[in-house]
Order: structure tokens, then C-alpha cells, then sequence
């Protein structure tokens, strides 16, 4: 599939699964904009898209907030239609399994 100058959004791209992606992306050509709660840690991704010669902006933002899915809309598509997604925001539970409410078990 040939990325170049294809428009992205990559969630949860600050770190892990979804920075490799973005770089790789990047790396190939796609035109991304990185979403993720913390501002460093996109920054730093699209530091390395940059260097491996792609295009990335930065949307620092909890995608679980209300209103948070139609601003990384609106704002990927600002510079032309949007072409690909990696929907890869995690919400991550830590601790004892007797800790975590009975309403977040699935059954």
C-alpha cells in the first residue's frame, strides 16, 4: 500500500504499540497527526517521524473525554480528507483483581 502523502490520525502514540506504528507510518510516507494524553511523549514521536523524513503534528488530548473524538476529527481534517486511522488508545487498570469494580468485569 503506498502511504505517501496519505492523511492519519494514530491514537495512544506517545508510547508502546502505538509510536512504533506512528514511526513506521511516518517512516513511509503518511502524513500523520499523533494523538495521546501527554504532550512529551508525542512530541518525541513525531520527532522521529520527522527524522526519518515523514510529516507528523500533535494533538495532546484523552481521547475518552466527551468531546475529544469530534476535536481529533476536526482537526485532522484541516489540511484535507482523512485517510487512514490507528485507533490504538488504551485504558490501562492496575492492581488486584479484588480492586477493580464489578461493573468493569466483563462477563
Amino acid at each position: 500500500m503506498d502511504l505517501h502523502n496519505r492523511r492519519g490520525v494514530v491514537t495512544g502514540a506517545g508510547s508502546g504499540i502505538g509510536r512504533v506504528l506512528a514511526v513506521e507510518l511516518g517512516r513511509r510516507g503518511a502524513d500523520l497527526l499523533l494523538v495521546g494524553r501527554r504532550p512529551g511523549p508525542l512530541e518525541e514521536t513525531a520527532a522521529m517521524i520527522r527524522a526519518a523524513g515523514g510529516h507528523a503534528r500533535v494533538l495532546p488530548l484523552d481521547i475518552t473525554a466527551g468531546w475529544a473524538p469530534q476535536q481529533v476529527i476536526e482537526t485532522a481534517v484541516e489540511h484535507g480528507a482523512l485517510e487512514l486511522l490507528v485507533n490504538n488508545a488504551g485504558n490501562v487498570r492496575a492492581g488486584e483483581l479484588e480492586d477493580i469494580p464489578k461493573m468493569m468485569c466483563r462477563r
